[in-house]
Formats: C-alpha cells, sequence, structure tokens
C-alpha cells in the first residue's frame, strides 16, 4: 500500500545442514529479506557470518557459505543424503526451535507423499507428510532416516491441526542442489504452459470416443508464449508423459500403489529437456515433444530480496502489480482484495479443470 515505507528490522532464527563443498542447506523463507546472516555450529558458541550462494524460493530452499576456515574446523562432516522413505516409515526431525539453544530431535512417520502448495514460494511442489513436531526454528532442519541420512528439510506445520508437519522431500532438494551446480545457480521449476480436462465424466469420454482402457486429459487451453502453443492443439488428449500412463484424474504412478498429478514429472525437468507426450489427436496417435521452459509469471507471485519499486507523480502513485500487494488485505486477501486483481494476480501457468 505505501511501497515507500521501510518496515522496522527484526530477528530471526532457523536450522540447517552441511553437504558437499562446505556448503550449507536451509530454507529460503529462512534467509528471506535478510540484511545479515550468522551461523553458529553445534556446540560452539561462536558466531560466523554466512553469504547467500543460491536461493530457491519457490522450492524454499537456500544455499550458504562461511568464507571463515576456522568454522569449518568444529563444524563436522557433511551429511549424505537417502532415498525417500516409504508410508509409515520413521524418521526423525533435528533442529533448533523456539525455547532453546541446543538441538532437538523429534521422532514420527511419513503418513503422506504428494503435491503440496508450499506456502513461501505459492506453488505446488512434492512434500512429505510427518507427525512429528515441526515449530518456528525447526524451518531448514535435515529430517533424517533410521540410518541417519537426510530424507528431507523440515519446512511449514499445518497449524489448524496437531502434529502435522510438511519436509522438502530429497528429489526437490537434488533438483535444487543439481540446478546450482550444473547452470551456477537456481533457475527455478519448469512449467509447460497449457491448461488440461479430466477424463472421468462418462459423457465427455462418449464425446471424444474413448474405449475403457483409454485414459488421459484433454488440453483445454493453451497459454501465450509458451512452446506447446504451436506443438499441442486445444481438445488434444495426452494419453502419457514420457511413456508413463495418464490417468483419467491427471495422476501418475508413482512409487508402490501410489499415484501423484502427472505435472510433478514435468517439475523434475530442467528448461531445455524435452517432454514427451503421446497425443491422441482426432483419433489418431502422435507423439509430441514439448521443451520444457520456465518463463516468469507477468504478475510476481512474491518479492523477496527486493524493494518494490514505484513512481510518484502529481500526487498519484504507479507501480507494478504483484501479488505481494494484495496480502496487504490481511490473512482473507484472497476474498477481501479486489476480485479484478486477484483474477490476475494468481492465475497459475500449469492448471488442471475437473468435473
Amino acid at each position: 500500500m505505501q511501497p515507500w515505507t521501510v518496515k522496522p528490522q527484526r530477528e530471526g532464527s532457523g536450522s540447517g545442514f552441511i553437504v558437499d563443498g562446505q556448503r550449507i542447506v536451509t530454507n529460503a523463507h529462512v534467509v528471506a529479506d535478510a540484511k545479515a546472516i550468522f551461523i553458529r555450529a553445534h556446540g560452539s558458541p561462536q558466531h560466523y557470518v554466512a553469504e547467500v550462494v543460491a536461493v530457491g524460493h519457490e522450492c524454499d530452499l537456500a544455499l550458504l557459505k562461511v568464507k571463515d576456515p576456522l568454522f569449518w574446523e568444529t563444524a563436522g562432516e557433511p551429511m549424505q543424503f537417502g532415498e525417500l522413505p516409504e508410508l509409515n516409515e520413521e524418521v526423525k526431525v533435528a533442529g533448533y526451535p523456539i525455547g532453546g539453544d541446543t538441538v532437538s530431535l523429534t521422532s514420527g512417520i511419513v503418513s503422506r507423499v504428494g503435491l503440496q502448495q508450499y506456502s513461501h514460494g505459492a506453488i505446488h511442489l512434492l512434500a512429505m507428510q510427518i507427525d512429528a513436531a515441526i515449530n518456528p526454528g525447526n524451518s531448514g532442519g535435515p529430517v533424517l532416516s533410521q540410518d541417519g541420512r537426510v530424507v528431507g528439510v523440515a519446512f511449514q506445520a499445518l497449524m489448524s491441526s496437531n502434529n502435522i508437519g510438511y519436509v522438502i522431500p530429497k528429489p526437490v532438494i537434488a533438483h535444487f542442489l543439481q540446478d546450482v551446480d550444473v547452470h551456477g545457480g537456481y533457475s527455478g521449476f519448469c512449467q509447460p504452459g497449457f491448461c488440461v480436462q479430466w477424463l472421468e465424466n462418462e459423457q465427455l469420454r462418449r464425446f471424444f470416443n474413448l474405449t475403457r482402457k483409454q485414459t488421459g486429459v484433454v488440453v483445454s487451453r493453451l497459454l501465450p508464449l509458451y512452446p506447446a502453443k504451436s506443438i499441442l492443439k486445444q481438445r488434444d488428449i495426452l494419453t502419457a508423459i514420457d511413456g508413463i500412463p495418464i490417468g483419467n484424474d491427471a495422476t501418475i504412478p508413482f512409487r508402490k500403489r501410489e499415484r501423484v498429478q502427472f505435472d510433478y514429472h514435468i517439475l523434475n525437468k530442467f528448461p531445455g529437456d524435452p517432454i514427451n507426450f503421446t497425443v491422441l489427436r482426432e483419433g489418431k496417435s502422435i507423439e509430441a515433444a514439448v521443451p520444457a521452459v520456465n518463463i516468469p509469471a507477468l504478475v510476481s507471485v512474491h518479492e523477496y530480496d527486493r524493494h518494490p519499486s514505484y513512481f510518484i507523480y502529481a500526487g498519484l502513485v504507479f507501480m507494478a502489480f504483484a501479488q505481494p500487494y494484495l496480502h496487504e488485505w490481511g490473512p482473507n486477501w484472497y476474498t477481501q482484495s479486489p476480485q479484478r486483481l486477484v483474477e490476475k494476480g494468481t492465475s497459475p501457468p500449469f492448471c488442471v479443470s475437473f468435473y
């Protein structure tokens, strides 16, 4: 509302862990808008200045480094990553929650793995749900398997329920680290650039002359600027992605007797990687390769680590529209702010419509 104002500085804390290359992994929301970052190793009273190497606000991950060699003399060995745990498998959350200066360990089990909205980045990525306590300060701390390997990073909790916490799983962390190593920084997550319609409705399936064995989703809208607009067509039926069958509910197989939305497969791609779709067009099956791209949204979802730009002329204030402007209406901004702005400020680059 008043972009020229600067809120007072405040202190915050979070957790983190060391990985290969003398780097520290933590949450992006722990270091977002930070003026100064200090690191203290477990069991050490000394604080050291840290710098941000890369930050991915969408996946809520950040990579830090400490230049002072004295820190690394007492920091310990880098932690190793393990595989994504199975349902009902026990995990431990390590970190520094509020109320103490010593490390805390809490135990829980994995109750669900699927796409979940990340509150910091406001996009849907793979997340692991556990029943271990995750409190402020735990953010960025490692989630460990029974053999002591890192399988995730604690990052948010469902405050309206008891003991439901969410963990950034190893596949998302690996994508972030590989992105930084290969591209020299964080390049984001790719989107296909189209909307789809589920095909569970019998009348709709009859309209497209589909048999009981044929499954997939129908392209309902192609977004401008994306390469898919010149490759796919409206009413194309996507039956498989990279050879993986797509269900009528827009899901694909994921581990043993689990399913996940098929856009999870796209989120694992890097810019320029091909996405091979099997397409049913006018009754004929064809192959279509759509390049994965990451095109910034016209309306920014977040404005972390930068001040809002504005221009004042004759008493009028002009500024670029961003979703944080809508947040000024409070916690219920989605219903309280002007709907004409909500419509333009919350349109996702990937969408699914269904009956």
